[in-house]
């Protein structure tokens, strides 16, 4: 297996991916000098013109670097498509990676993500430690105060009591390595603990989903200091088999609340987000109140775009329910590059009124959506700030300018497949 020190002899791409800046805007001059008195003589005027010319050139020089012992002059926007400059964000920003699994396509690690073991991996996933390290270090440069990435079950302990620490000791490394913290999803039922062939019924007994999670936790708890999320969308279909939240609340949620504070009580615990209260809200988030759901962070999914309404709606409920202090995340929301402005979304995220403490964008890079083995894409997705080959997107920018994130991450691996497009994307709500 790699491992994170082997990010440092990687072989490195012998090209740039990375997008060509932006013409840079003249900068600003100082307006004619006032001329200094010297007479109507010829040499006077010549005298006059060179102070004049030495003083611009001074002038200049300020301008463009700084008085000694002052601030460098900002640099310019690379805004050309002619919308205002972003601001900065009223409220925390993170990124997701690329699922890790999808068990309605392939009941394994998903090819294209941070859990992937060779043979079957994407090309952009040839060294995965390269390709994990690589996306943190954007994420970091992008500004995220955290990674959301899924911890599945299924792939840590594989067979009961069994734990398989290899890929997840990997994350957390270069997470720390690189100094940009995760937030990981918990999530998936293996087959051995009553999961069922989709892995998304709760552990047939309860004691089994509570000792993993406490092994995780116990195992990396000082690294998780932005919470722990307890499932996915257990709303939406394809993570919970009935949808319902109270099975959630009774199986899932609570079971891995009391693990968490027994193994480390200060992590906070992140409701998973519900899939389906952008149309119609709140019904999720009632029914997790009213089955006495334990949690320390509200959070919701939205690709609908009335982020705003929902976030009113679910402070709302929180605050008659005795929870004023509860914070609300927003922990995937996007747009896809080719159908809308990812950057005029985020601007309306970070920069409104919405009552949210932090929202996170899906996702940082594009991928789509596999069946394996070998790796088969399925679908096409064009969610990311990056593109596939790692470059940015005028997206990426905007969020980076939003978080204050600073200077460009390192050259990342180089993909070395061309998948074939498939005949139709997907939206987030059937690929992740």
């Amino acid at each position: 297996m790699w491992t994170v020190d082997d990010v440092a002899i990687a072989a490195r791409p012998t090209v740039s991916l990375r997008p060509l800046s932006a013409p840079r805007h003249s900068r600003q001059r100082m307006s004619e000098p006032g001329r200094g008195s010297a007479g109507n003589s010829q040499s006077g005027r010549r005298i006059a013109m060179a102070r004049s010319g030495l003083i611009l050139l001074i002038a200049t020089v300020l301008i463009g670097c700084g008085s000694s012992g002052g601030s460098p002059a900002a640099a310019p926007s690379d805004n050309t498509s002619g919308s205002p400059p972003a601001v900065a964000a009223k409220i925390s920003g993170g990124i997701n990676t690329e699922p890790e699994m999808r068990p309605w396509r392939y009941a394994g690690a998903n090819p294209q993500s941070w859990w992937c073991v060779q043979p079957d991996c994407t090309g952009d996933f040839e060294n995965p430690v390269v390709t994990i390290t690589t996306e943190l270090r954007d994420a970091k440069a992008l500004g995220a105060v955290a990674v959301r990435t899924g911890f599945p079950w299924p792939l840590i302990e594989p067979s009961n009591g069994a734990f398989d620490w290899t890929r997840a000791d990997e994350i957390m490394a270069a997470s720390r390595t690189v100094g940009e913290p995760v937030v990981p999803v918990l999530l998936w039922t293996p087959k051995w603990a009553g999961g069922g062939s989709l892995l998304d019924q709760p552990a047939s007994n309860v004691s089994n989903w509570s000792d993993f999670v406490s092994a995780v936790v116990q195992r990396y708890g000082s690294q998780f200091t932005h919470g722990v999320e307890v499932w996915n969308e257990p709303d939406g279909g394809h993570y919970l088999y009935n949808g319902s939240p109270q099975t959630y609340v009774t199986r899932i949620l609570n079971p891995a609340y009391t693990a968490i504070k027994a193994a480390q009580p200060s992590i906070q615990v992140v409701l998973a987000g519900s899939a389906n209260e952008a149309g119609s809200c709140c019904a999720y988030l009632q029914a997790v109140l009213a089955a006495g759901g334990k949690f320390d962070i509200a959070t919701f999914h939205n690709y609908s775009g009335n982020w705003s309404t929902e976030a009113s709606s679910y402070r709302s409920i929180l605050d008659k329910s005795g929870r004023p202090s509860t914070p609300i995340w927003m922990t995937e929301f996007g747009v896809d590059s080719t159908h809308g402005d990812q950057s005029a979304a985020l601007r309306q995220v970070f920069v409104g009124g919405a009552p949210l403490q932090a929202a996170f964008w899906y996702n940082l890079r594009d991928t789509g959506a596999w069946k394996c083995c070998p790796p088969a894409l399925t679908a096409a997705g064009h969610w990311g700030l990056l593109n596939a080959n790692f470059s940015q997107k005028p997206s990426f920018r905007t969020m980076q300018a939003l978080m204050g994130g600073t200077g460009a991450p390192p050259s990342p691996p180089r993909p070395s497949f061309t998948p074939t497009p498939p005949a139709a994307e997907i939206s987030p709500s059937s690929m992740p």
